[in-house]
């Protein structure tokens, strides 16, 4: 296969570019709501390259690769605004039957905690056994580089590009999936027909994933001292009866949906606040945060609901939490952390083509999973209908761990993956 051939001949005439790309991402601490430096350092590099790359007002950055290198140009110079062009353009493309996919990888990664756990330095890229280490490695930038160096490639070369791709390098994903994402396809009205989300995946491909809400439980008593408790009334005793009836629903869903995660919710308890903050008082008032894992048609309302029959459920203050953090630009917007599951159908004419261009690739076929984690799917799968799936070289065991790598070969091979999307 022709194109492969030369797919393989970019990878290796450009291994050590490639790297030193990779490294320098990896240097960058773009913690959630910290992404600026990271941004300037794709929207420098698309420059470089000749490409087309803007800045939302939330900050995420925006590049697009073409067919129709002459028809974005005049796009670009008949409107003020790079995003009115991109939307111009894209429109146009669908009216003349070319697909657009959206690559997606969120530029935000994780605290590396005690960075004396390491075996090196979290923000300096290490290449040891065949694994590439530092934080973000995983989780996302190696999707985030092979993305970025695929679109870079296909635009460049002499090869004939089939499908455009719009790239979205996004913020936040890490505090508030689908919020970023949210302003590309929703806000700024640049609706692509496909999008394939850079999630780890371990080169298998996602097609979807379980639903997640964030919410608090709280409970108010009345004060007094400790040494006459029987004077005020403990909160802190009906929060835990809630707290109990959450770990053995846990449990059960467990044991139930054990080898089906789309049919099984979880539910984790992650802080436990009391007040006052004292140990000769009786507590006033008790806040538990806890995370869900949704089901396929599981909701808040639902999981409640499930939760209150049993009959040591005391009925409490139940509140699903909002994001309302400002982004690295000061753009504030309250985002409700209660999103549904989403499931892609394995037989869609896109994820055949993932799956035909995995086989090339690697000469074995394709592999599927379901994400038991939260991701930009929820916004465009979820909200808006459009097909997504996942498509990372990283496993997602290694998420956010200490000494956090991807296997060196499934990041070229996802690099080889991306190209031949756009390509092919």
């Amino acid at each position: 296969m022709n194109m492969l051939k030369d797919i393989d001949s970019f990878v290796d005439n450009n291994r050590d570019k490639i790297i030193k790309f990779f490294a320098d991402c990896i240097a960058i601490k773009s913690y959630t709501c910290q992404e600026k430096e990271m941004a300037d350092f794709l929207l420098n590099f698309f420059k470089e390259n000749k490409m087309p790359a803007f800045r939302t007002k939330r900050g995420s950055v925006l590049s697009i690769v073409t067919p129709k290198k002459q028809e974005l140009e005049k796009d670009f110079g008949n409107f003020d605004s790079p995003f009115e062009a991109i939307r111009h353009h894209i429109l146009y493309l669908k009216e003349n039957n070319i697909k657009i996919l959206a690559y997606n990888a969120h530029m935000d990664v994780v605290g590396e905690g005690d960075s004396k756990l390491w075996t090196t330095d979290p923000f300096s890229l290490d290449i040891r056994e065949g694994k590439i280490y530092g934080r973000g490695t995983c989780d996302m930038k190696c999707s985030l580089v092979a993305m970025a160096q695929s679109m870079i490639f296909a635009n460049n070369s002499d090869l004939e590009i089939k499908n455009a791709v719009l790239g979205c390098f996004v913020t936040e994903e890490e505090a508030a999936e689908g919020l970023a994402f949210e302003e590309i396809i929703v806000e700024l009205g640049i609706e692509p027909d496909f999008v394939i989300l850079g999630e780890p995946t371990g080169n298998k491909i996602s097609l979807g994933q379980r639903g997640k809400v964030k919410f608090t439980i709280e409970a108010t008593g009345k004060r007094a001292h400790s040494s006459v408790p029987e004077k005020g009334i403990n909160a802190v005793y009906p929060l835990s009866e809630d707290l109990l009836v959450i770990d053995k629903f846990n449990q059960e869903e467990y044991r139930n949906f054990a080898e089906d995660v789309v049919k099984r919710n979880s539910v984790v308890v992650t802080k436990v606040i009391t007040e006052p903050d004292d140990s000769s008082s009786v507590i006033s008032f008790a806040k538990a945060d806890v995370i869900a894992r949704l089901a396929k048609g599981e909701t808040f309302s639902s999981l409640i609901a499930k939760l209150s029959s049993y009959p040591t459920w005391k009925d409490l203050k139940y509140k699903v939490e909002t994001y309302d953090k400002a982004s690295y630009t000061g753009i504030v917007k309250d985002w409700k952390t209660e999103h549904k599951a989403w499931l892609t159908d394995r037989y869609n004419s896109f994820v055949k083509k993932l799956a035909d261009s995995i086989e090339n690739v690697t000469c074995q076929k394709a592999d599927y999973t379901i994400w038991p984690f939260s991701t930009d799917g929820v916004l465009s799968a979820s909200r808006c209908n459009i097909p997504t799936v996942g498509f990372g070289a990283g496993f997602e065991s290694v998420c956010h761990i200490v000494d956090e790598y991807v296997d060196e070969k499934n990041f070229f091979d996802s690099l080889k993956v991306y190209t031949m999307l756009i390509l092919g």
